[in-house]
């Protein structure tokens, strides 16, 4: 049977209690204390009328956050992290490997942002992208990608490591970088195609921030130089353009079926695992990957210590409450 919002078990009372927020979780235990002297399957309109002496607006608030796909974390002030609830299923990899994923995973909707990470480190910078003509003004210094909504950049996977730890001790909810079969489950979104535009290239600019018409285009800023004087170099797609030199601010394009921005292009995301070297993996490519280069099963590794321009990440938190 499908539970409607107005009705509640004592199934879904444990799971509010285990999964709650530190300020629900004493009320929703006491809330199961009393709902066992009524019956557990009555509409909720029925039974408000008893529970107005305890605390309305916290059941209200309980069973919608029972009920939703979303998560949102308070870091402090205005700043959140989104979690979007990503089902249980089962996935063949591009190698044949069957893969199961056998209970719902909660991942970052959006990949972290500079806004977040400067929570846990003010001092970040993720710089700017220097651009093709001498530095004598603000705007010859190139493409900022330190700006609040874009995606933390310079950040090495040791740092992202920390970051989860960090979020994790906040929060009391277990954080953690994903998997690459993870990643892979969670970017795909049921699909079967290589890619979020369904390879059909002309169409990436709608979904995804990679290397095209305007990354690569030289800017000449007023100099009056001819337009050859500093050719285009950059690989690109020529033909297709997403509006962005650099990272785009979070959310700028189409979420894929599951609703996560961003999996493929913007930045490269830090994964778990690592090559036989023990090099870290990240995955989906970034502003500067050129479209058939990047996809649900794109790799690229780096030493667990090194900042690169383009890699960020983004974190997945297990339906799981720490006791505090």
């Amino acid at each position: 049977m499908i539970k409607t919002r107005n009705q509640i078990s004592r199934i879904d009372l444990i799971r509010l209690i285990s999964d709650g927020n530190h300020m629900t979780k004493t009320f929703l235990v006491t809330l199961l204390v009393f709902c066992a002297l009524i019956d557990l399957k009555a509409d909720l309109r029925q039974t408000r009328r008893q529970l107005e002496l305890i605390n309305p607006d916290a059941v209200r608030t309980a069973l919608i956050e029972l009920h939703s796909s979303v998560k949102v974390i308070n870091l402090g002030g205005d700043v959140t992290i989104n979690f979007t609830k990503i089902p249980a299923g089962k996935m063949t990899t591009t190698a044949g490997k069957m893969i199961f994923f056998t209970k719902p995973l909660w991942v970052e909707t959006h990949e972290i942002g500079n806004r977040q990470f400067a929570e846990f480190n003010a001092a970040h910078d993720s710089r700017i992208e220097t651009g093709d003509f001498l530095q004598f003004g603000v705007a010859e210094r190139g493409f900022p990608c330190n700006l609040p909504l874009q995606p933390v950049s310079h950040v090495s996977a040791l740092e992202a490591e920390e970051f989860y730890i960090w979020l994790s001790r906040k929060t009391g909810m277990r954080c953690r970088l994903p998997t690459a079969d993870e990643w892979q489950w969670f970017a795909r979104a049921g699909s079967n195609y290589a890619n979020q535009w369904k390879e059909r290239p002309q169409e990436f600019n709608r979904t995804a921030n990679l290397a095209d018409k305007s990354f690569n285009a030289v800017q000449t800023l007023g100099w009056g130089l001819l337009s050859r004087a500093i050719p285009p170099w950059r690989k690109a797609a020529l033909d297709v353009d997403d509006g962005h030199r650099v990272c785009s601010p979070a959310g700028e394009f189409k979420a894929n079926q599951w609703g996560l921005f961003d999996t493929i292009g913007n930045v490269w995301e830090w994964t778990t695992d690592v090559t036989r070297d023990g090099d870290k993996i990240a995955c989906g490519g970034s502003w500067a990957t050129r479209p058939q280069k990047a996809g649900f099963n794109s790799r690229i590794a780096y030493k667990d210590w090194q900042k690169v321009y383009d890699v960020g990440f983004r974190i997945v938190m297990e339906n799981v409450h720490k006791n505090r």
